[in-house]
């Protein structure tokens, strides 16, 4: 029997009013991929009943899981922005900036619309057959420069999945797309602090990799339902990852120091209202390896550095400037 090819597909997205109660999509993304799944931990009886091998198996809790990966767009970004744990300023009347800073705090740890903004409902059409996972929150994600373009790949989880095999699948409409090529990008870097410069972009970047990790996990609470009852988030950890040209020993001095630095990705396109602006402002190196490849390569140093929080004001911000209003 034949079945589609991916390209078929499609995901669709709506912010929810209620946590977990599901809502039609709205709005709809072009992916690269997607692997978004129903995840159980099942139980499998062990008692020992005469035979060697288990006899009863019961439905335990479960929740939804899996990455989305794709292409930024200014037109498409808020939405997910407001199920990651930040904080959110939104200005102007059109177009928007949206400044999001780390959410610390007292309720920063318990998850859904309590350590997010929002939650969100996920509508992913395979094969003509629709899948609907809520509760959707962003535990973990990453910004990079990949073959000239700005990417993302976010790591979803979710309360539960409420699809059945006899869902209509919705009628998908995509807007014009707003990308950020290769000549969209500029990278550059100043002192650690809380008010840097940036008077003089860098040239040395051969890829660049920002990434955050909120360690999110299910959580599961004695109730009559199997769904996840909320994702939590632990411990922060923002990474930034990239590769430098090697010219001297500065950066392997600041890398033996653990010197603090402040970095900063900017992509632009024209005009200025399509913008994604991502700052760190105190990075130390964790990796600074510098080897000698095959007798033409370039000598290259392979660098990771993890921000750190400081005083009186954030590790990090990401500012996106955009023709979407969310409210």
């Amino acid at each position: 029997m034949a079945v589609g090819v991916g390209g078929a597909g499609f995901i669709g997205i709506a912010h929810e009013t209620v946590m977990g109660t599901y809502v039609a999509p709205t709005t709809y993304v072009p992916v690269l991929s997607e692997g978004l799944n129903y995840t159980e931990d099942r139980y499998i009886s062990p008692a020992i009943r005469g035979k060697t091998i288990a006899s009863l198996v019961k439905q335990g809790f479960y929740h939804a899981e899996g990455d989305i990966d794709w292409e930024v767009d200014t037109a498409l970004l808020p939405y997910f922005l407001y199920i990651m744990r930040l904080a959110i300023v939104k200005t102007g009347a059109g177009p928007y900036t949206y400044t999001c800073t780390l959410a610390s705090g007292a309720s920063s740890g318990i998850g859904g619309a309590n350590a997010t903004q929002k939650t969100m409902s996920i509508t992913i059409v395979r094969n003509g057959r629709v899948f609907k996972y809520v509760g959707c929150v962003i535990p973990s994600y990453n910004f990079r420069v990949e073959d000239g373009v700005l990417k993302s790949n976010m790591s979803v989880m979710g309360l539960g999945e409420t699809g059945l095999n006899a869902d209509t699948p919705p009628t998908a409409s995509f807007a014009a797309r707003k990308m950020f090529g290769a000549d969209a990008h500029t990278v550059a870097v100043d002192v650690a602090g809380t008010s840097p410069t940036f008077s003089t972009p860098s040239n040395d970047f051969n890829g660049f990799t920002f990434a955050v990790n909120d360690n999110g996990a299910a959580q599961n609470r004695i109730r009559p339902s199997r769904q996840a009852s909320y994702i939590s988030f632990g411990e922060t950890e923002a990474t930034i990852a990239t590769q430098l040209d090697f010219q001297d020993r500065t950066e392997m001095d600041a890398f033996i120091a653990t010197t603090g630095k402040a970095l900063r990705l900017t992509s632009s396109n024209v005009p200025a209202s399509d913008q994604v602006q991502i700052t760190a402002y105190n990075a130390v190196y964790t990796a600074y390896g510098v080897q000698l490849g095959s007798i033409g390569d370039i000598v290259m140093a392979d660098t990771e550095l993890r921000l750190i929080d400081i005083a009186s004001g954030t590790p990090f911000q990401i500012v996106q400037t955009s023709t979407t209003s969310i409210t």
